[in-house]
């Protein structure tokens, strides 16, 4: 993961799905163990017309610590 400074938030994943409350119960609930070895307390949203183009272009910016490939 790329170095932040103490405070700033830490990403963890980046995706995309049809059903996002959905997604974060799945992921919540242990489908993804490292999110819940990291206990995210706040999840972020964002509409876009190419949300593949989207989830690669933050994966390489941000590092998420639990998604490491790209597409």
């Amino acid at each position: 993961m790329g170095l932040m400074p103490s405070g700033f938030p830490r990403y963890l994943r980046y995706g995309f799905g049809q059903d996002i409350n959905q997604r974060l119960r799945d992921h919540l609930n242990g489908d993804n163990p490292c999110i819940v070895r990291n206990a995210p307390t706040h999840f972020v949203g964002t509409v876009t017309t190419d949300m593949d183009a989207e989830e690669k272009r933050l994966i390489r910016e941000y590092d998420p610590v639990c998604n490491k490939r790209i597409g």
